[in-house]
């Protein structure tokens, strides 16, 4: 892990998602079984990162500009396996620390500072 990447492990102990600042703002999800990734990086997630009690899901941070310019920051929720957004939170979410309660039904983002 680079400097600046956040990860977390599933709760099955199988995998790891990592986002970092390679070229851009990317996520990666590694099989420790296999030793390999899963697919290629996916576009569009920020820091931080937390696996769902299901393991099936992650939640990260969303950041972006919207048409008038204005910085809009979000909360998403992906697939592991189809990689494919499934939940997308838009609101004034910080992207700094996430909490994620332990039944995966509550997740919070907060700002860091």
């Amino acid at each position: 892990v680079q400097p600046g990447q956040s990860l977390s492990i599933s709760p099955d102990g199988k995998r790891i998602v990592t986002i970092g600042f390679p070229t851009h703002i990317q996520m990666q999800i590694l099989d420790l079984e296999k030793g390999e990734k899963v697919g290629g990086p996916i576009l569009g997630a920020v820091a931080p990162v937390g696996f769902l009690p299901d393991g099936r899901h992650v939640v990260t941070g969303h950041v972006w500009t919207d048409q008038k310019g204005v910085p809009q920051r979000g909360l998403l929720v992906w697939d592991v396996e189809t990689r494919k957004k499934v939940l997308s939170l838009i609101g004034t979410f910080g992207t700094g620390r996430l909490a994620i309660s332990g039944d995966g039904r509550v997740a919070a983002l907060a700002e860091s500072g």
